[in-house]
C-alpha cells in the first residue's frame, strides 16, 4: 500500500513550566504566534502554518500527539485502510475541529 508522507506535521507536548519551556524553544530557533495561560504555540522560521508545536501546561509532562502531512487527501484515505486492516481504530476529525488544521486523521 502507497501512501505519500512528506513531512512532521506538529507535535502537542505537554509541559509544567511553560515559561522555561518558552525559553528553551525560543533558544533553538521556534517563532512563538500564539499564547495564554496554559498554551504556548510555535512555528519554525520558514513555516506558513499558525503551529507546529503546541505545548500545553498540564501536571505531568507527556507527548499528546505526533503528527505526520501527507501529499494529498487519498493518502489519508490509504492510511485509514492500512490501520483499520490492522485493527487500529480510527477516528476522523473534519476541518476546523481543531485550532489550524485541515481533515484529519486519527
Amino acid at each position: 500500500m502507497n501512501f505519500d508522507i512528506i513531512r512532521t506535521g506538529r507535535a502537542v507536548l505537554h509541559v509544567t513550566d511553560l515559561d522555561k519551556s518558552r525559553a528553551f524553544y525560543d533558544a533553538l530557533g521556534f517563532i512563538e504566534t500564539e499564547f495564554d495561560q496554559e498554551n504556548i504555540f510555535f512555528r519554525g522560521l520558514e513555516e506558513h502554518n499558525h503551529h507546529s508545536l503546541w505545548l500545553k501546561k498540564k501536571p505531568e509532562p507527556a507527548v499528546e500527539v505526533i503528527s505526520y502531512k501527507v501529499r494529498a487527501e487519498e493518502d489519508l484515505e490509504k492510511l485509514e485502510s492500512f490501520f483499520t486492516k490492522q485493527g487500529r481504530k480510527v477516528t476522523w476529525l473534519e476541518k476546523g475541529s481543531q485550532k489550524a488544521l485541515g481533515k484529519s486523521l486519527r
